[in-house]
């Protein structure tokens, strides 16, 4: 039999793996960490354990992939106006003027068209992407999931290399049908992944703050890759960035297979235990987004609307600023006649400033908030009294007093360490705040270094997408926070697809009447609006519990 002391579970079973905290901080009275301790098991030797932990694999792997996925985005405009050169002039009298074959608007307007195609189909193939990641998540865990997000990304830009070097509208053909395998495993689903993933290594006090450094480790990704494959493209063929970024995309595989925690799936949201619920397990991804049955201290029951109405004002939020880049730089292109490379440099200091400031700054803002808007005591802790001298006799020693007839009513309470959802949800309307004012800023930028200061300002206000989901993660039961991770990246993905239409229409009006410049105006407007949804979203009741739907009681309204 084996060895055991007092420290051995009598009892063992399938959550052995998760703990409720550190034996040694439970042994000091003190509140211990909830965290899925599942997550320390990798394929990495141990030593390398301790220094990789399982939230530093997370965020590399979430800027290698990135840098992978955003290596073709520049030479991939450049390779459909090749290909869509080619085509043209397959038909068409052999060019015999000077300069560039391909300046000729029949191309430009297919290599837009083809774009269009690609970007549309894009978003759609990955908001398919997100609900089958969501299944993946659940049925086989997050490490199966990112596995295969980042296989099936190495087949499809391999299947775009060969069309580039195809060339011609067959080339095109093969890119656009390479879109499919984006249903599979794509660009959407890996970040899910990580998200998820990452809300079960962290503690909750630190789950906001890790939200934001994922997406700081993409932004940093988002930059090296505009960057470097925009000079891969440009100094070598342009089936080169197609090229490396397959093999970027296998060095990342092999890394998230080595060095990413497992985490069973049986244990996701198991790490919180400290929030009872009798809401289970396996809710469908936007179900989770409807009005909660909570259950307040006194027993009763309210129906609680703030789920939704958050929801609603993240995507009016992200429609709003969603488009915010590509119409700088369509501003930019048209009306103040960048070229290519300022535009490059633009993308490239906005996302690097974003990154520093999500990587660095964000977590330090919301931990140094969550302490500001901590719950005072209630009554000051009296003195400790100064003990002179202790009696050694037992003459000198006082009469014992009777012992108090009951314990002490109110006990002190431990310390709530996730409770930061209300200042998470003053700095999404901040963010917002400063967003709307910068972005209608844009709109009197009648010189370069206008667009440049701009670059640099916008990203000082990002964290609004980190915040919006450590306040959804304290709404919902522990067990539902896989699924409204999910949900609130499929409604971010549906504003993605739907402020491309609308404000791609809105600026077209507008510069067709050489008023280019209001656009920046309706988008601070819809900022605004989003605002005033969140002004009324609130904090659910202290103490206030989720119950089932189908919760027979009477309702106070």
């Amino acid at each position: 039999m084996a060895a055991s002391d007092e420290n051995t579970p009598l009892l063992a079973n399938d959550h052995a793996n998760v703990t409720t905290g550190d034996s040694a901080a439970a042994r000091d009275g003190q509140p211990a960490p909830l965290i899925n301790k599942a997550s320390s098991e990798s394929r990495l030797p141990r030593r390398w354990q301790r220094v990789l932990t399982p939230e530093l694999s997370l965020l590399i792997a979430g800027f290698l992939i990135t840098t992978a996925l955003c290596f073709t985005q520049v030479p991939i405009l450049y390779a459909f106006r090749k290909m869509e050169c080619e085509e043209f002039y397959k038909h068409a009298p052999p060019y015999e003027g000077v300069g560039d074959r391909c300046n000729e608007y029949q191309i430009d307007s297919g290599t837009a068209l083809q774009m269009m195609i690609l970007g549309l189909s894009n978003i759609v193939c990955g908001v398919i992407n997100l609900f089958l990641t969501g299944m993946y998540i659940r049925r086989r865990g997050p490490h199966f999931a990112l596995m295969l997000n980042t296989f099936f990304p190495i087949l499809r830009v391999t299947m775009q290399a060969i069309g580039v070097g195809v060339g011609f509208r067959t080339g095109i053909v093969l890119v656009q049908v390479s879109q499919i395998m984006a249903i599979v495993g794509g660009p959407a689903g890996y970040l899910l992944v990580l998200n998820t993933a990452i809300a079960e290594v962290v503690e909750p006090s630190q789950r906001t703050g890790a939200f934001g450094k994922l997406q700081g480790a993409a932004m940093f990704g988002t930059a090296v890759g505009y960057l470097q494959g925009g000079i891969v493209g440009e100094m070598t063929a342009i089936i080169r960035p197609f090229e490396i970024t397959a093999g970027l995309l296998a060095l990342s595989c092999i890394y998230c297979f080595f060095c990413t925690p497992y985490i069973d799936p049986k244990t996701l949201g198991a790490g919180d235990q400290k929030k009872p619920s009798s809401v289970k397990k396996g809710k469908s991804p936007f179900a989770v987004l409807g009005p909660q049955m909570r259950r307040l201290r006194d027993g009763s029951l309210v129906k609680f609307y703030s789920v939704p109405i958050l929801a609603l004002g993240v995507f009016v939020a992200v429609l709003a600023v969603g488009y915010g880049p590509i119409l700088t730089q369509m501003y930019a292109l048209t009306v103040l006649n960048f070229a290519p490379k300022e535009n490059s440099f633009f993308m490239f200091l906005t996302a690097s400033v974003r990154g520093l400031f999500l990587m660095f700054a964000f977590p330090r803002i919301i931990t140094w908030g969550r302490k500001w808007q901590a719950p005072k005591k209630d009554a000051k802790q009296p003195d400790p009294v100064l003990v002179e001298s202790i009696p050694t006799e037992p003459q000198d020693m006082d009469p014992v007093s009777a012992l108090p007839e009951q314990e002490p009513v109110n006990p002190p309470k431990p310390v709530d360490e996730d409770a930061g959802a209300a200042f998470d949800l003053w700095f999404l309307r901040v963010s917002m705040l400063g967003d709307a004012l910068l972005t209608g800023c844009i709109g009197f930028a009648s010189q370069s270094w206008h667009i440049y200061l701009a670059g640099f300002l916008l990203p000082l206000f990002s964290g609004s997408d980190a915040a919006s989901k450590g306040v959804f993660t304290e709404m919902v039961p522990p067990a539902q926070r896989p699924e409204v991770l999910q949900a609130i990246s499929l409604v971010g993905s549906i504003a993605a697809l739907s402020t491309v239409g609308i404000f791609g229409l809105v600026f077209s009006a507008f510069a067709a009447v050489g008023k280019a410049n209001l656009s920046f105006f309706v988008i601070a407007a819809v900022a605004v609006f989003a605002i005033i949804i969140l002004l009324f979203v609130k904090i659910p009741p202290q103490g206030s519990v989720v119950e089932s739907d189908d919760e027979e009681a009477e309702v106070q309204e």
